[in-house]
């Protein structure tokens, strides 16, 4: 049931008018259950995935909150140093659970998803050493937004290991955040604090938000199938040869692959959104007009918005304070006299991964990871040394800097 589909256009309806007939306590149940109907439909058997994967955050969540209460009431009767010891041995536990909670999400994602790439270069690797060593292929059919949803349900579960906030008693409304169909196929990625009791919660008819949502979806579908779809015939027939042609056309079809891309995205993201408000729910934005970026690193703060805050809270952060980046930054700053380095060195190590793991999740393919690390390469770049140039320049030539860049990362996303 693709998302620019007839079918999907009367699944909606049908939803909308169910949910404003329902009484308002059984709202978020309407809900859950077409979000699995939906989730079914697309992925029949393959469901089991992500019903795994909202039992094993509700639970673990759980006992994390669990361990903390104890954690409390033990060292209300307790010194000081008793304290300490009873707090260590909490976190401790705490942090098994997460553990075993990121293997079995991450696991999945990676064994459904990556499989097959891993295997393949396995295979080269002992094909360069002539080791007569082959592992077979896997024919893996991907559950439907599995790289959305995971990354979704490990936030939450990591929140709750934070101390952000308790883990929900009500396993609904868990089972709704994770599955809630409009964003489970394109994203946004949402957070369980900032969207979850407004997916469950009843909302009332509102006429306006009612017609505003409406729009927001026609002008998604005429991105997508009219601007998207359309540029896409010229664009794949032109990289399909692009042998046969001169140098006008082929730049043509690189300006136009990216409009491409840009359409069928925020086209699918507008639909998601305006569905989603179809039912009174707010979800995040996730494109801020990023053409009219100044910077690359402004770029990323524009498009993909959910994905990169997400990387920036459960990537950069944690490896840009763990134990082993203060190590290196450490030894680092005893070889290089130079304070500026040795304070970003920290920030460089945490963007190279942030972006190896961004090029990982679009695609199980060495394009994607070479695509992503450019990226990494370039705004280290932009912030060592190309940054300061960059803001003498007029703004037009800030935009044309940014778009020519982005022009040329997407010649690689598409190889």
């Amino acid at each position: 049931m693709a998302i620019n589909s007839l079918k999907y256009v009367i699944f909606v309806a049908i939803v909308v008018v169910i949910y404003y007939l329902f009484p308002k306590r059984t709202k978020g149940i309407v809900l859950l259950i077409a979000s699995y109907v939906f989730y079914f439909i697309n992925s029949s058997k393959l469901t089991i995935y992500l019903i795994i994967t909202t039992i094993s955050i509700y639970c673990i969540s759980l006992l994390m909150t669990k361990i903390d209460k104890l954690a409390k009431e033990k060292c209300k009767l307790l010194e000081k140093d008793s304290k300490k010891i009873i707090k260590k041995n909490a976190k401790i536990k705490k942090k098994l659970l997460l553990v075993v909670a990121l293997v079995i999400n991450f696991g999945i994602l990676i064994a459904l998803k990556y499989c097959n790439f891993i295997f393949l270069n396995i295979n080269s690797i002992c094909n360069v050493f002539n080791i007569d060593f082959n592992i077979p292929f896997k024919n893996v059919v991907l559950p439907l937004g599995i790289s959305y949803y995971t990354l979704q349900a490990v936030s939450y579960v990591v929140d709750v290991y934070r101390g952000k906030y308790k883990a929900d008693k009500n396993f609904f409304r868990v089972a709704l955040f994770v599955s809630f169909f409009p964003h489970i196929v394109e994203g946004p990625i949402g957070k369980y604090d900032l969207i979850a009791d407004d997916i469950y919660n009843s909302h009332k008819f509102n006429y306006k938000n009612f017609t505003y949502s409406i729009q927001l979806i026609l002008w998604g579908y005429f991105k997508k199938m009219v601007i998207a779809d359309r540029t896409g015939l010229f664009v794949s027939t032109i990289f399909d040869n692009y042998t046969t042609y001169g140098g006008v056309i082929i730049i043509a079809s690189i300006m136009l692959y990216t409009l491409q891309l840009y359409s069928e995205f925020s086209g699918c993201i507008d639909i998601v959104r305006g569905v989603a408000g179809l039912f009174g729910i707010t979800l995040s934005e996730n494109f801020k007009r990023p053409f009219f970026s100044k910077t690359v690193q402004e770029f990323w703060q524009r498009w993909h918005i959910t994905l990169g805050v997400w990387l920036k809270e459960y990537v950069f952060y944690p490896i840009s304070f763990s134990k082993l980046t203060v190590k290196i930054t450490g030894a680092f700053k005893k070889i290089v006299k130079n304070n500026y380095i040795t304070k970003i060195l920290p920030s460089v190590i945490s963007m190279f991964f942030v972006w190896l793991v961004m090029g990982i999740w679009h695609g199980a393919s060495w394009n994607f990871v070479i695509w992503g690390l450019m990226f990494g390469i370039l705004l280290i770049i932009e912030k060592l040394w190309l940054g300061k140039y960059i803001e003498k320049l007029p703004n037009i030539f800030k935009r044309l800097y940014v778009i020519f860049i982005v022009m040329i990362s997407f010649i690689i996303f598409n190889a």
